[in-house]
């Protein structure tokens, strides 16, 4: 099972929208440390300044993007509308998770 936040609406003009990332992607990794609600994608983020690697999960896939956080986003401001908080089972399902 992988844990992560949803994003549900990119910010124009901001470090995540230059980076690639995009509505429907999950983020699961900020710069290698696990996001599993939007406290600590915000808690990743603050601090930070220059390039961070997320890693998202987009349409099944694993993917890094390489971002550059300008001086706002080191402040701990994600720039992006997300969900609170989702899990997703690849491959088979667990007992009582579904999927036929």
């Amino acid at each position: 099972m992988i844990e992560g936040v949803l994003v549900l609406e990119v910010m124009s003009d901001t470090p995540a929208q230059r980076a690639g990332v995009r509505a429907g992607d999950i983020i699961v990794k900020i710069d290698g440390d696990a996001v599993d609600s939007p406290e600590t994608l915000v808690k990743s983020l603050r601090g930070h300044e220059g390039k961070v690697t997320v890693q998202v999960l987009r349409k099944g896939l694993t993917k890094s993007i390489e971002a550059e956080l300008d001086g706002d986003s080191s402040e701990g401001e994600a720039r992006v509308q997300v969900a609170p908080r989702i899990r997703v089972h690849r491959g088979n399902p667990e007992p009582g998770q579904g999927g036929r």
